[in-house]
């Protein structure tokens, strides 16, 4: 039975938008910005390209609701000023949700998040080595890899730099996509020797 187990992985698939909606808003309560940390592991953050794009949305969209309400009547100025605050929220709470989802070591699961797009979950034992590996992979969240049917990614962007190499297949149920029996994972991290480090830890 714990064989069994041992070669079935998790896969939580994308949240409807509502959830999304809820994600980003729990990112920025209190505590809420603070990188994922994992029962066990700490938490190895990614998609630094995407935050600092939804950040620089958000100041962008700022200076734009400044202009426009310049030029606005006084009775639409309200309306606009809470339409462009929940647009400038909405920003800033997806980029906080993509810093806290990190990916992390809990227990005896490898979980590699994407904050916004769902997340795997596979036995650590089951990892054998983990490397750098530059490739884009179409998509986001957990997905096939064109041309790779023993591969699945997990990420918040198209491209991906890290390959997790499996000992033995794990099984992943990718819904709508089908089943994999995934022999390597592909996801990003902001710094891939800290991934390693993490996933990679003695006494593992």
């Amino acid at each position: 039975m714990e064989a069994s187990e041992a070669m079935v992985g998790v896969v939580t698939e994308r949240p409807s938008r509502m959830g999304m909606v809820r994600l980003c808003a729990a990112a920025l309560l209190p505590g809420g910005d603070r990188p994922g940390r994992g029962e066990g592991g700490p938490g190895v953050r990614h998609s630094a390209g995407q935050r600092q794009a939804l950040l620089g949305l958000a100041g962008a969209e700022v200076v734009a609701a400044f202009l426009l309400s310049s030029v606005l009547p006084p009775a639409l100025r309200t309306a606009h000023g809470v339409l462009e605050g929940a647009v400038i929220l909405g920003f800033v709470g997806a980029a906080a949700a993509l810093r806290r989802a990190g990916h992390h070591v809990a227990g005896d699961r490898l979980v590699l998040r994407t904050g916004l797009y769902g997340e795997v979950s596979v036995p650590r034992g089951a990892v054998g080595s983990v490397g750098a590996a530059l490739r884009s992979v179409p998509g986001r969240g957990p997905r096939p890899v064109p041309g790779d049917p023993a591969a699945v990614a997990c990420s918040a962007e198209e491209t991906v730099n890290v390959a997790v190499r499996l000992r033995r297949p794990v099984r992943l149920d990718l819904g709508e996509a089908g089943v994999v029996m995934a022999q390597t994972l592909y996801t990003g991290a902001d710094s891939v020797p800290e991934f390693r480090t993490a996933v990679m830890a003695e006494g593992r």
